[in-house]
């Protein structure tokens, strides 16, 4: 693991400089090795999908990564090697991305949406808004706020208790922490099982 790890950090090193010049798909293809196939995450390895992503929110993410505020043994390490003008290069080629149509699965591969999960995502609770109200319908993400639809569900579910637990910052607007303090452990379950069960994009 650790040999995979330095040979991640070096390829990624000599990678992103390119990627300021000119952000080529192959030349920072490296994120795909935890990231996966077109960026879109790794439900296995609960690796999020990061095409399509706005920009300024990668931006934030790596920032947050490179100082600390954010916690994860590799991305800290991979972070702390890339500078600012890296990270905006980097951050608008995976905004660009076109994330692929993935329609729901149908049949037996079909899984039920979470009916809790789908009344928080687009009602709300006590004490917890609609995450429609930001992350627009179905998920999709909008403005600055990133997409929910089709991410881990387990990856969804770690993101909310960091919030509970002042282990990820706040992010902007700085709504996240007291959303995720007034959700219980079932509705962070059930929540995140519904938006991982949606196309990220339905075409």
């Amino acid at each position: 693991m650790k040999q995979a790890g330095r040979g991640f950090l070096i390829g990624l090193a000599v990678l992103l400089p390119l990627a300021t010049q000119a952000a080529a798909p192959k030349q920072i293809e490296i994120c795909a090795s935890c990231h996966g196939e077109n960026e879109m995450g790794s439900r296995d390895g609960g690796y999020p999908a990061i095409a399509g992503l706005p920009a300024a929110y990668i931006r934030a993410q790596l920032k947050a990564y490179r100082h600390g505020a954010r916690d994860n043994v590799m991305m800290n390490a991979v972070a702390s090697g890339v500078d600012a003008a890296q990270r905006r290069a980097l951050a608008t080629y995976l905004a660009d991305l076109t994330v692929p149509v993935s329609a729901p699965a149908s049949g037996a591969a079909a899984q039920p949406l979470d009916p809790v999960g789908a009344a928080l995502a687009i009602r709300g609770a006590a004490g917890v808004p609609a995450c429609a109200s930001c992350h627009g319908a179905a998920g999709l993400g909008q403005g600055a706020f990133p997409r929910l639809a089709g991410q881990p569900a387990d990856y969804l579910a770690a993101q909310l208790r960091a919030w509970q637990t002042q282990k990820r910052p706040a992010g902007n607007p700085p709504v996240m922490p007291a959303i995720a303090r007034a959700m219980s452990a079932a509705q962070i379950k059930a929540v995140s099982a519904y938006y991982g069960a949606l196309p990220a994009n339905p075409g």
